[in-house]
């Protein structure tokens, strides 16, 4: 993500380009094959689940449709399986809960969603877990390109359809469409389908959350997750105001209650 302003560097803007720093270095350094060991990604971007996330899954009567898409998984990138599930591993039940999430607080229907625009996509596996769900639609994750590195490499190594760098060539549907701009955030990513930011949007700094925010409009459906405070901006504040704003969408604000500190916020567009 390019979030550099010329009034000067915020902490958390800091903090993402040491990890950005330590990202590339270790690349450089090691077999990425292993890369979800890699400390760099444990510290950003593999959760440790509580158990009571996979029992969750569990109970709900969809969990077929989660099971089989949870248990597609690449062992050549040596994912260490999850301890009471071993068919898959510890983010990818996290990535699951978020979508449960979701379809339970909204209308949300996989078959009608023609769009989804991940803010800060990890390496991937949330975007690899909607097309096994049966995502059929275009699906964009805005990053640092370092990260947006990994993603390429990680997706393309599974076969899924990445698009060209000149989305204007791209098939109208079923792509993933990489970008670290937001010039390249096109009129098709705007004003419909689902934005998801678990932990992610919330990490950066308040002008470019504006930018990004200006840039997607109102989509149908919000999925966001976000810590209580980070770095120096207090999020439920912020969150609360956005709500405010947006007067077009029912919203569900919740804690986590097995992440203290950690909250979602689930919206839909009232139509």
């Amino acid at each position: 993500m390019s979030i550099s302003k010329e009034e000067g560097k915020h902490s958390s803007e800091d903090l993402w380009t040491r990890h950005c720093i330590e990202l590339k270095n270790t690349l450089l350094d090691k077999d990425p094959r292993g890369f979800l060991m890699w400390n760099i990604m444990l510290k950003t971007m593999y959760h440790q689940t509580d158990v009571l996330e996979l029992n969750y899954l569990k109970a709900l009567s969809n969990w077929e449709w989660f099971k089989d898409a949870m248990v597609n998984e690449a062992p050549f990138f040596y994912p260490e399986p999850y301890f009471t599930y071993r068919q898959t591993n510890s983010n990818t039940v996290h990535h699951a809960y978020h979508i449960a999430q979701l379809l339970k607080h909204t209308k949300i229907s996989f078959d009608k969603l023609s769009t989804v625009f991940e803010f800060g996509g990890g390496y991937g596996n949330m975007c690899r877990l909607f097309f096994n769900l049966g995502f059929k639609g275009n699906y964009a994750i805005f990053d640092l390109p370092i990260f947006s590195e990994l993603q390429r490499y990680y997706l393309s190594s599974l076969g899924l359809p990445l698009a060209p760098d000149n989305p204007t060539n791209m098939e109208k549907t079923s792509n993933i469409i990489l970008m670290t701009d937001t010039k390249n955030i096109l009129d098709d990513h705007g004003n419909k389908g689902l934005f998801i930011g678990t932990w992610s949007i919330s990490e950066v700094p308040l002008y470019f959350r504006t930018e990004i925010f200006k840039n997607i409009g109102d989509p149908d459906y919000f999925l966001l997750a976000y810590q209580n405070n980070f770095e120096e901006v207090d999020n439920v504040k912020y969150f609360k105001s956005f709500c405010a704003e947006k007067k077009n969408y029912l919203w569900h604000e919740f804690e986590i209650e097995h992440l203290k500190g950690n909250r979602y916020l689930i919206g839909e567009k009232i139509k």
